[in-house]
């Protein structure tokens, strides 16, 4: 795995040494680089339409791409050392490596969306752990499709690229996040955090006082996948209270909008775990 640097002009050079490497030259090599994320409050409620406040962190992934003659794309991952081909407008297989899944998923969606038909080389590096919270798959959804979209060039809005990675995630992760990952990703901004309210998806840059506090993430050695985590659970759960409060006020479109006052007074018809989610 290569090690990425913060500074743009070196991740740029590693990155063109590496494609270099893999394909004999960059001639007409187009690079996007997307950070990971950690949330510093707003757990569970970006899917409830609630609001976050996420910021990015040092490590990212890596996209540098080309148009390439053949009709399918060949893509290679740097961290996993491992190489497929795609056909251009497939969908991902079930004997897919999980990080090309990935990446075959925002070239279908980008595919029939706005016709990217062109096959391209694309060499993914990272140095975002995997598995580790950092929301390395949003990191490589937002990275694989802004430089498909410089290549094609097409003009695809942040919130819409956000769109069609969150897309990607229900679709073939099977995973029925939030939109937070993925705005985080592409548009996170150097020393300030996101405020985003996940209804309306408006956002705000907060800057972070890096003058007089470090924020440390720590690893703690234990790996997830969202997929085979609780995580659909969690949102299965949210959607079950919300039903019940549905009910009683049809004005409620999400958890967001029962109030402490309209909580306490129906939380009663629930069971204990669900008021807790609530």
């Amino acid at each position: 795995m290569a090690r990425i640097q913060t500074s743009a002009a070196t991740v740029a050079d590693d990155v063109i040494k590496e494609f270099i490497r893999w394909r004999g030259d960059a001639i007409g090599v187009r690079i996007a680089r997307a950070p990971g994320r950690v949330n510093l409050i707003g757990e569970h409620t970006d899917y409830t339409e609630g609001y976050v406040f996420p910021m990015t962190v040092g490590c990212s992934v890596v996209a540098a791409a080309r148009a390439r003659k053949r009709g399918c794309h060949r893509v290679r991952s740097d961290f996993f050392g491992e190489e497929i081909d795609i056909p251009v407008g497939e969908k991902p297989g079930g004997n897919m490596p999980r990080w090309a899944s990935y990446v075959a998923g925002m070239l279908c969606e980008l595919h029939t969306l706005h016709g990217r038909a062109a096959g391209l080389d694309m060499l993914i590096v990272s140095d975002l752990p995997i598995g580790a919270g950092l929301s390395s798959s949003a990191a490589l959804e937002m990275a694989v499709g802004m430089v498909t979209a410089d290549l094609a060039r097409i003009h695809i809005p942040a919130k819409a690229m956000a769109r069609i990675g969150q897309q990607v995630e229900h679709t073939y992760a099977h995973v029925r996040c939030g939109i937070m990952d993925q705005l985080a990703s592409r548009l996170g901004k150097r020393g300030h955090a996101l405020f985003l309210d996940c209804r309306t998806l408006q956002t705000r840059a907060v800057p972070l006082p890096v003058d007089q506090a470090t924020i440390v993430v720590v690893d703690s050695g234990v790996r997830r996948v969202l997929a085979a985590s609780k995580y659909n659970e969690r949102r299965d759960e949210c959607a079950q209270s919300l039903a019940h409060f549905q009910q009683l006020d049809s004005s409620i479109g999400a958890l967001r909008d029962v109030s402490l006052q309209t909580f306490q007074q129906y939380r009663h018809g629930i069971p204990a775990h669900l008021q807790r989610r609530t």
